[in-house]
Formats: C-alpha cells, structure tokens, sequence
C-alpha cells in the first residue's frame, strides 16, 4: 500500500508539474560568441557554439538562432556537421545529439550517448556516421536510428574508453585524434572492436606531443595537430613541420583542406602551409592592424571567401570573413548578450533591464540591443555580482573586487572604491560587493564582504553620506533584505541569520539593535544563508543550503519554522515574489513555485519539463509592470512570461482579455484572463447560447487559474478543443459578484 500511494504521488507530481510548467510563455537569452565548429553549407555558415546554434547567410548578412526554445537539446554544443542528404548533426556537451531535418529545420532527438560527451561527428557514408565521444568511436546508422557498434579499445597500446578529441576519414582510413595519441583503422577490417585492428602512434612515433587535437589529409599526406606542435606522416614515421610557427605550435587548434591547400588555426590566428617550403605562413599577417586571433575553426564559401570562428576571449569571438582581395577581416557577432554568467538582473522605470554577469561586467537591454559596461569601458571590474535600481531611476551595481558602481540615467559612472569603502587587509582596494538593496528612503545598502575594518553593512543616503556598520556581523556576509519596517536582514556563509533594527536613525549607532536573528541551533536548516526574500503579507523567506526557511508573525509572536513541502530542492540559491504574492525559489535543480493560494503544493520547473536554461539558478528578478520572471543562470538569461502584472484595484476596471480575438493554431493556444479584482474566485467560458464551456478555478494552476489571472487554451471541460465563434467569459468573485466580457475565437 504504501508503495502504491508513493507511486501514486510521484505521478500526480510529475504531471502536475509538467502541465503547469507548460502554461506560460518562454524567452531564451544566451550567448554564442564562442565558437566550437562550424560548416559551410547551401551559402549558409552553421556554428556551434557556447549557447546554442546559429546560422549566418553569406548572402543576406543575417543570423538565425537556435536554443532549446527551438528544439535544441543542450545549449552547450560541441560539434556541428552536415550529412549527404543535406540534414544538420548536432554534438552537445551532455551526450545528446540533434538531427535537424532541411529545409524544415525540425529536430530530432538522439540519446544513445546521454551523459556522455560527444566532440565531433564525422560523416563516414551516405547512411553513417561516427561518433568521437569521451569513451571512444561509435558508429550510428541513420536509416535505423540506432547506435550499431561502440569502439571502446582503440589498439593495443591504448587504455580502453580513450577520449577521442576529432575523427577523420580518408577514402576506407580511419583517424582518431586522442588525448593519449592517434589510432588508425581501416573499413576493410572484420572487426573494429578488436585492438588488433588498429594501429597507434605516439611520441615515441614520432608525434611531437601526446595530446592530438585534429588530423587531416592534405596533398596524399596525413597532418596532426598536437599540444606541441603540427606533424606529418611518410607511412612509418612522424615528422615535425612547426617551421613558420615559431613560438606558437602549441597553440594550433584545427585543420580546414580545400581544393589540397591545408589552413591551421590557433590562438594568433590562421595559418596556410605551403609543403614545397614545408613552411607555414601565417594568414595575412602583413596587416597586423586588422589581424584575427583566437581563431578555433575555419571554413570556405562557394566564392573562396575564407570564414573562421573565433573563441570568445579577450573581446574575441564570433566569426570573421576575410574580404579578399582587400585582405580585411570583417567581425560579425550574432544576437545576444555578451555573456551567459549571470549574477543578478533588475529591472528599471523605463522597462529596461540591468544584468550583472562574471565576465562581461554590467549588461544593459532595452528589449532590442544589449550593451555592456565592463573594464574596457573604465569599469574597475568584469565581474559584477548584484544589480538594483533606486528610486531615482539609478543603477547600482556590486563588483567582487572593483566595489560600487552607480550608473546614471545617461550611462554616466560613478565608482565607489577605498575611498568610501573598504576592502580586506591582504588587498585594501580589492573591495567586495556581494548584495546591493535600496530602502524607501532612497538609501542604498550595500554588504561588503571581507572587510578589514569590518564594516560588512554600509549605507549611502540621497544626500551621499556614508554610514558604516562594524558590530554585530561577520565578515563572511553574502546576501541581505531589507523588511516592511526598515529592519536589514543579513544571510552569512557561516553564521546564519543577523537583524539589523538601526531605530530608523543612521547618524546615531547608539541604539543600533543587533540582537534578533537565528542560527541552525534555533531551527535554521543551516547556518550558510543563501537567499533571503520578504512578501507581500510580511513572511520573511530564509533560504540555506540546506532548505526553505519562513519567518512571520501571529499576534504578538515571531515564529521560525521549516518548510517541508516537496520543494525541488533543499540548496536554495534565490527567492523572489511576484505582484501577486507568489513565492518563486530557485536552488541547484530548478525551481520551485509557491503559489499565494496553497503555499504548500509547490509546482516545479526544470529542463526537463520547460524551456529552461539550465536548473542550477543564480538569481530571479520580476518585472511587476509586465509579470516577467527573470531567471539568472550560470549558462544564459530565461524568462517566464507569466502575466502577473502588479494591480492593486478591488474593482474589474484594469480588467484584461489577450489576445482578443484569440487565434489558435499550433504556436498560439493561450488566452489570458488577468488584472481580476481582488477575491476573485472563478472564471467560466460560455457560449453565446449559455452553455458552460470551460470552468477554471483561480486556485487550481492545472485548470489554469493561478495567482489572480486565469489561462485558457481552447478547449472545454472534456479536453475537447472549441470551434470558431463568441464566448461570453464571466468572472466570478467570492461574494457572488459577476463580471462579463466577450472573446472572438478562431481556429486556424
């Protein structure tokens, strides 16, 4: 019994969560400046990438994109193909791979090699292919769509499951590429799972180093691309042919071979090899104004217009076209931010949207365009921790070792260093901002971490006064909040939960009250304080590392209780509330929603059941004027478009239908019934004759009702999907008061 009543609750879970998670609208923000691989095909440049994948046509300069909103298995790709029926092969970090059907650019999922790492696809015949994964060479069919064979022992001298960087394949040769060496085979032999019938090289061989990163067959001769160097073979030996690359062999990369010419590509670039000279030249170098680094790999257009793409370091990235024969690099970037670490996001009056990131410093989006604010601007950092927007339309942006940064409604700066802040004892001007909050005073509080003077807590009032706290509070603080009568909430990584009652009276620290707060000792899950988040009604949400805490108030008493409720996860990372008083927490394994109705039937999102990013969650941020959820990530920007603006009206006159009239077809399938007046209860589907058509409870998110707004996709009670034609949609609160309106449908 007990197992049935288990398996019972796993499955109401498990389809509760999904059919909620697939309610709303997604948008998926990522970065592809970094390009794994690429391939020219039908005047189309494909690139894998470190978000996603993207194609550029070289005959109208303009990017499409693809993530997991379009099909996309893993955001983390690896390596990119095209096959002879014309169809895209997709290699992802996780082991999944996607098909992509042309011209329809539909996708296909392939999971043989899940939780595997696959580095490269390489077309073998008109119906096969081979896998380079991180345990050998596999060998998939694709009119059967299946795996036939594993090569898991790559020859005598090789460790078995050896992890194989690139294949090539000559004519009936086969050539791996390892981190230990180069084992070659033929299609001619019986059995490829038979060390015996393949054949290593090492250094011992010859091979300038031990780890091969590509090989290509170039002019009747195979080419090896090591950690020290390039080689080639004269069918016994290796010989090194660095000549021309002077300090750098051990930077080179990959190969590109067209029409016999063989290209090399590395960190200072490209490089053509001429092997009458057995020298290699570098690419253009003669311009070294406008030279490109950080080249990763390269192709050809039909008109021998050389492409590379490029890794995304030290502002590189992207692709580049040299535009022979002006001999002049051409940079493209496609869409996007320029960053996919974020840290935080806020939101600002005019709607834009502030992110701080790890790498690209502060990102700023206008819902068209990103920008960033970063040391090559004068920023004192790159990496930003925490973002918030005062009262004044400002930004204030916290840096892990560059301090306070203010950003005016002009994108004009302004540091706050040692000067008005401290950093530790070791690096006094290594100032630590981990948490930035502004109060309804305007007054902008900052955690500043690791101080030497141990002034953690700091404030700077409207009128640029400082006022610093050194009592009361460890110095390994991380986050805070600041509650509905002024308190500061202070999480630590190690001390658990400090509250700050300064009396409302910054110049006077004499009756500064640092004696509330909690520990693990007092019912916290842990003493490391993750996250922290009051709502509407005055509960203070406590994350940890090791779960969900809530505080509040009953009568006289304070309370700290835990939070059992099937949250995803215990290792909370972030809270946030929506307009209407949800409770969204992110941890390591997705998110978990609260909603204000029943609390304690959480719903969840992960990627397996919603489009999003990834399920470890940095930050989340909601946008009140338009009901946005932004979820920070350490691989990209998500953002659930849920429709809970902030209302506050008792009355229906910001009462909302859209769209109106409600088109369905396969992409559009959502009608949303919002900005209800408080107690509403139900909103009901009619049609013209009076006949119900749907009931959707408001407190019932599988119906569709949920948090002050109800959602409708279409079809009646029975699930049965509804005709073309006007429905009456009445709203019925919870004393017995109706509201009417009409909605046109047509079904497409």
């Amino acid at each position: 019994m007990i197992n049935r009543l288990y398996l019972l609750g796993l499955l109401i879970a498990l389809v509760y969560g999904i059919t909620f998670a697939n309610i709303y609208s997604w948008k998926t923000y990522t970065n592809m400046y970094d390009i794994r691989d690429m391939v020219f095909h039908e005047n189309e440049i494909w690139c894998a990438t470190n978000g996603g994948v993207f194609k550029y046509s070289t005959l109208d300069s303009t990017f499409e994109i693809f993530t997991n909103l379009q099909g996309l298995s893993d955001l983390d790709v690896r390596t990119i193909a095209v096959d002879s029926d014309g169809d895209i092969w997709i290699g992802t970090f996780s082991g999944l791979i996607n098909l992509v059907h042309l011209p329809e650019q539909d996708f296909e999922l392939i999971d043989d090699y899940r939780r595997h790492v696959i580095y490269d696809i390489s077309v073998l015949n008109r119906d096969s292919l081979l896998i380079a994964f991180d345990n050998g060479i596999g060998l998939y069919v694709k009119s059967d769509r299946e795996v036939k064979e594993n090569y898991y022992s790559l020859g005598k001298e090789f460790e078995a499951r050896v992890h194989v960087n690139k294949i090539h394949v000559d004519g009936n040769e086969i050539w791996a590429a390892t981190d230990i060496g180069i084992a070659k085979t033929s299609l001619d032999k019986i059995n490829l799972n038979d060390p015996e019938s393949w054949t290593n090289y090492t250094t011992k061989h010859g091979l300038p180093g031990k780890q091969v990163r590509a090989i290509q067959v170039a002019h009747n001769t195979v080419y090896a691309i090591t950690d020290q160097g390039i080689a080639k073979f004269d069918t016994t030996q290796w010989t090194t042919v660095n000549n021309g690359l002077s300090n750098f062999a051990g930077e080179i990369y990959s190969f590109f071979e067209k029409s016999d010419t063989l290209f090399a590509t590395g960190i200072y670039g490209v490089y053509r090899y001429e092997p009458q000279r057995n020298h290699w030249y570098h690419f253009w170098k003669h311009n070294p104004v406008n030279d490109i680094n950080w080249a990763s790999v390269m192709c050809m257009d039909n008109n021998y217009r050389v492409w590379v793409g490029r890794w995304a370091r030290q502002n590189a990235g992207g692709i580049a076209y040299n535009s022979y024969p002006n001999q002049y690099w051409n940079e493209v970037f496609p869409p996007g931010p320029p960053s996919n670490k974020f840290n935080d996001a806020a939101v600002d009056k005019n709607g834009n949207w502030w992110c701080a990131t790890t790498d690209a410093g502060v990102l700023y989006f206008d819902g068209i365009q990103w920008r960033s604010f970063n040391a090559k601007d004068g920023f004192p950092s790159n990496d930003y921790r925490t973002v918030a927007v005062d009262g004044f339309n400002q930004v204030w942006a916290g840096s892990a070792g560059g301090g306070l940064t203010k950003i005016d409604e002009n994108f004009n700066p302004q540091f706050y260093r040692r000067e008005s802040l401290a950093g530790p004892s070791v690096d006094p001007n290594y100032i630590i901002i981990f948490d930035v909050k502004i109060d309804n005073r305007n007054n902008v509080w900052v955690v500043n971490r690791e101080t030497s003077n141990n002034a953690i807590l700091s404030t700077l009032t409207p009128e640029n006064n400082w006022y610093h706290f050194t009592k009361g509070i460890t110095n390994l603080a991380s986050n805070m909040e600041i509650d509905n009568i002024d308190r500061i909430w202070v999480g630590t990584d190690n001390h658990g939960l400090y509250v700050l009652d300064y009396n409302n009276t910054l110049e006077d620290y004499t009756d500064d009250n640092f004696n509330q707060g909690y520990n693990q000792s007092e019912g916290l899950w842990s003493n490391q304080v993750t996250a922290l988040k009051e709502d509407l009604e005055g509960t203070m949400w406590i994350g940890t590392d090791q779960g969900l805490n809530y505080w509040y108030i009953i009568g006289d008493d304070a309370r700290l209780d835990s939070f059992y409720y099937n949250i995803i996860s215990n290792n909370i990372k972030a809270i946030e509330v929506d307009a209407q008083n949800n409770v969204w927490v992110g941890t390591g394994s997705g998110i978990s929603l609260l909603p204000a109705t029943d609390r304690f039937r959480p719903q969840n999102f992960t990627t397996q059941n919603s489009p999003l990013v990834n399920d470890e969650i940095i930050a989340l941020t909601f946008d009140k004027n338009i009901g946005d959820l932004l979820i920070c990530t350490p691989y990209g920007l998500s953002v659930l478009e849920t429709g809970l603006k902030a209302y506050t009206g008792e009355d229906f006159s910001q009462f909302q239908i859209y769209p109106n009239p409600f088109r369905i077809d396969e992409r559009n399938n959502r009608l949303y019934v919002t900005n209800l007046a408080f107690g509403s209860k139900t909103v009901k589907i009619y049609t013209i004759n009076g006949a119900l058509v749907k009931n959707i409870p408001l407190d019932d998110p599988i119906a569709g009702g949920f948090g002050g707004q109800a959602i409708w996709d279409g079809r009646n009670d029975r699930g049965e999907q509804i005709t073309s034609g006007i429905y009456l949609v009445v709203v019925v609160t919870e004393d017995g008061k109706t509201h009417l309106s009409k909605v046109a449908v047509i079904r497409e």
